[in-house]
């Protein structure tokens, strides 16, 4: 006797199937190339959890945004555009390489303290026992020489085996190499050419901003700006941010955008609402017009860094 689902769930299982075949075979691919077979070799260099290749790339756009800071009001004066797009693009990637280094770290840390635990529960405890001492218990591990010397060395065996196996999976806990180790630079990459694209949304946007509420920067006039930017802005451009890294960084459709929706975007919507208010009050209020967009994506670092790991833990 068979049961027959109906259509549109048979047809959702299908789906499944082909989206988990389509990433795995995706990942597979990946694995295979030479470059990743070589950024995951230079990834086993780690520097506090870290890996060393993500040292060298923070370090590079540290110094980068460095000399950018040095020159900023220059290339301002010469293109708005081309100044806003050089500095997200920096940012955008800090941002992105921030993150992965500190999935690195939480994944060093989980790992440690796996391995502990599983140390922890290989411990031979039914090999020790009780003995009373003026009314009180003391654990002793029995003595090995003791069994060895009537011929019974099974309890001895049990210990090294014991000991063998804690030592064999401390190594492997910290030799092994997972693939939250390794730099992506296909996410790097995506998170970059987004700053890139946001950067000629943001021009147009300030500068519609900064003429519709041509007044001088009171309360009630920054106001209205924020809630606009927040009220306006902020939901479509996460919703577009969320859409982008599913059709073009993971490959997805329509299905798992509804369900990426449906999982994240409420919750980080609502973390916007609770940091970017208070800062673009900041920024209307006190910035000059030249230094405002630098000064959102500069702060949108840290933000950008959550972004990043909340998507891709997603």
């Amino acid at each position: 006797m068979s049961i027959r689902l109906p259509d549109d769930e048979e047809n959702l299982e299908s789906h499944n199937d082909n989206d988990t075949q389509s990433v795995l075979s995706y990942n597979t691919r990946l694995k295979r190339t030479v470059s990743y077979r070589i950024i995951k070799y230079l990834s086993q260099f780690k520097f506090c959890y870290i890996p060393v290749l993500n040292w060298l790339i923070l370090f590079f756009y540290l110094s980068m945004l460095y000399k950018l800071i040095q020159k900023y009001e220059s290339m301002y004066s010469q293109n708005v555009l081309i100044t806003t797009i050089t500095t997200n693009v920096l940012l955008f990637g800090l941002s992105d390489t921030l993150a992965q280094s500190i999935s690195c770290v939480v994944e060093m840390i989980s790992r440690d303290n796996q391995r502990r635990n599983v140390s922890f529960s290989t411990l031979p405890m039914d090999n020790y026992h009780h003995h009373h001492n003026h009314g009180q218990v003391v654990d002793q591990i029995p003595d090995d020489s003791f069994y060895a010397d009537y011929g019974d060395t099974t309890t001895r065996r049990n210990r090294q085996n014991s000991l063998q196996s804690i030592t064999s999976m401390t190594y492997q806990s910290l030799s092994e190499q997972t693939d939250k180790d390794v730099f992506n630079f296909r996410r790097f990459v995506g998170f970059s050419c987004w700053g890139f694209f946001m950067a000629f949304v943001q021009v147009v946007w300030y500068w519609v901003l900064n003429h519709m509420f041509t007044t001088d920067p009171t309360f009630v006039s920054v106001l209205e700006r924020v809630l606009s930017d927040q009220l306006f802005f902020s939901p479509i451009s996460l919703f577009s941010f969320f859409s982008y890294s599913n059709f073009v960084l993971e490959g997805g459709d329509k299905v798992t955008l509804n369900d990426k929706i449906q999982k994240i975007y409420l919750s980080t919507l609502a973390a916007n609402w609770m940091v970017w208010p208070l800062v673009q009050f900041i920024n209307f209020l006190v910035m000059p017009r030249r230094f405002q967009v630098p000064f959102s994506s500069s702060v949108g670092v840290v933000w950008n860094c959550f972004l990043s790991m909340k998507n891709a833990a997603n």
